[in-house]
C-alpha cells in the first residue's frame, strides 16, 4: 500500500494496485483569499502544486471526504474527467451529481470498490457552533479481506473525539492517516493538533500520516512544529510527516 501526499489533505492512496485520489484541490499557489484571524496573512494556497497534473489519466477513482473548497476545488472539479467515479458520503452525492460528475458511488455504510472494503466513517470538524458550522465530514476505513494490504484509517477533518477512539479499537487500522494542522475558526481548533495526534498515537499503534498542514493559512501547527513535539516521544517512529509529492509505502 502506497501513500503520496501532494498538498493539504490532498493525496493518492494506492490500494490493492488501485489508485485513488483523495481531496482533490489543484489551484495555483496563491490564487485564493486567506481566511481571517490565520497564522498568516498570504493567499492561498500557501505552497505549490509539487506535480505535473498528468497523474489524472492514472487514477482510478477519487475519494471525498467533504465539500469544503480547501478539500474539492473549482480547478479541479473542472479538470477531473466526469466519467471518473467519485466515492463519498450518501450527504454529498447529490452535490457532486450536480456538479456533473456521473458515476458516484456514495457510501451508507459500507461497500466494496474493485475488491477493496471500504467503511465509511464519521468525526466532529469542531465542536459545538463550529461543528454545526462546519457540517457533515467523512472518513473512511480501507480493508482487505485477503490480509494483502493493511487495515487503513482515513480519519478527515475531525478533532479527537469518540468516535475517532471507537473507530481505532474496533477496526485495529495499521495505517492511520490524520488531516492534521490545528485549522482553526473562530479561534478554537477545527481539525488535529498535537494534543489528538498525541491521543491517536497512544490509544494505537499504528503507523501515523500526517498531512494538512503548511498549504492553508488558517492551519497553525506545522511540520516543523510536528517534528519538535514529537522529538523523544516514545511513539516518535510511528509518526509521518511527509513533503509534498514524497510517496510511503507501508506493508
Amino acid at each position: 500500500m502506497k501513500i503520496k501526499h501532494l498538498r493539504h489533505g490532498s493525496h493518492i492512496l494506492n490500494y490493492k494496485g488501485v489508485n485513488l485520489l483523495v481531496d482533490p484541490v489543484f489551484a495555483e499557489k496563491g490564487t485564493m483569499v486567506p481566511l481571517p484571524m490565520g497564522r498568516v496573512k498570504e493567499k492561498n494556497p500557501l505552497t505549490p502544486f509539487p506535480i505535473d497534473l498528468s497523474f489524472i489519466d492514472e487514477l482510478d477513482a477519487l475519494v471525498i471526504t467533504h465539500m469544503h473548497f480547501d478539500h474539492f476545488d473549482d480547478v479541479a472539479i473542472n479538470l477531473l474527467p466526469k466519467t471518473l467515479p467519485v466515492i463519498c458520503s450518501k450527504v454529498d452525492e447529490k452535490k457532486i451529481n450536480k456538479l456533473g460528475f456521473t458515476n458516484t458511488v456514495s457510501i451508507e455504510n459500507k461497500t466494496n470498490y474493485k475488491g477493496i472494503n471500504i467503511t465509511i466513517t464519521g468525526g466532529e470538524h469542531g465542536k459545538g457552533l463550529r461543528k454545526k458550522l462546519m457540517g457533515n465530514v467523512a472518513g473512511y476505513i480501507f480493508s482487505d479481506s485477503d490480509n494483502q494490504e493493511p487495515t487503513t484509517y482515513l480519519v478527515g477533518d475531525s478533532i479527537w473525539c469518540n468516535e475517532i477512539e471507537s473507530n481505532i479499537k474496533k477496526y485495529n487500522p495499521k495505517v492511520i492517516t490524520l488531516f492534521t494542522g490545528e485549522a482553526k475558526l473562530m479561534g478554537k481548533a477545527i481539525t488535529m493538533g498535537t494534543y489528538d495526534i498525541d491521543k491517536v498515537a497512544k490509544e494505537s499503534n499504528a503507523e501515523i500520516v500526517n498531512i494538512h498542514m503548511d498549504t492553508w493559512n488558517h492551519c497553525f501547527l506545522t511540520k516543523d512544529g510536528l517534528q519538535s513535539f514529537i522529538q523523544d516521544k516514545n511513539y516518535e517512529e510511528r509518526i509521518h510527516i511527509p513533503n509534498d509529492g514524497e510517496e510511503l509505502v507501508f506493508e
